[in-house]
């Protein structure tokens, strides 16, 4: 009964540390995201986050080993996995600034350009024409014609003609108020459309 009781009090005293140094590391990575200039570079401000957390965890890599499997020998190929320990933490410990990463990445996300090669199954004419191109994973894609569309055809007078044909789209994804749905949705708004080979 001793040994049973010492070891349980060994187990509580292991998982509070434990506890302990993680908290630890979130604050130190919460405080240390204050100090980062914060601008427009998303891919930058996301770098400096990592080395803050890389920073703040060093201390307690044995624990890190150990415990979750992380290694600071290859901290290149782990560092995704202790972002991702530290970051569910840190939500409790500052949220706003977890909060204000997710905005930022929403905000990226939707500036880059992105690619879609496939056939062109059908259009729809509603306020906006949306063409449905059949991925080479058979995926449907719905892409939104809403602005000016660089084309190597005359999309305007050949859209209709265009069913049947494979095509290379380049979009880009926004998040726009969807009434049917009430709340915001991703489209894929059509930037570029080539005659595919």
């Amino acid at each position: 009964m001793k040994y049973a009781v010492a070891l349980l009090f060994a187990v509580i005293s292991t998982a509070a540390y434990s506890q302990t140094y993680m908290d630890k590391i979130a604050s130190q990575s919460c405080e240390c995201i204050t100090r980062i200039q914060r601008g427009d570079d998303y891919e930058q401000y996301t770098r400096e986050i990592g080395v803050c957390m890389i920073l703040a965890s060093e201390p307690y890599k044995k624990q890190l080993k150990k415990e979750h499997g992380i290694s600071f020998d290859y901290i290149d190929r782990d560092a995704q996995r202790l972002g991702t320990l530290i970051g569910v933490k840190m939500a409790t410990v500052c949220p706003e600034s977890v909060l204000s990463l997710v905005e930022m990445a929403d905000k990226s996300s939707a500036k880059v350009s992105k690619h879609c090669v496939g056939t062109l199954t059908k259009f729809e004419n509603d306020m906006f024409v949306v063409l449905h191109v059949k991925d080479q994973d058979l995926k449907t894609n719905k892409f939104y014609w809403m602005t000016f569309v660089n084309s190597d055809v005359d999309l305007a007078e050949q859209y209709e003609t265009m069913v049947g044909a494979p095509v290379r789209i380049t979009y880009r994804t926004e998040k726009m108020y969807d009434p049917k749905i009430k709340d915001y949705r991703s489209f894929s708004i059509l930037e570029k459309l080539e005659a595919a080979d």
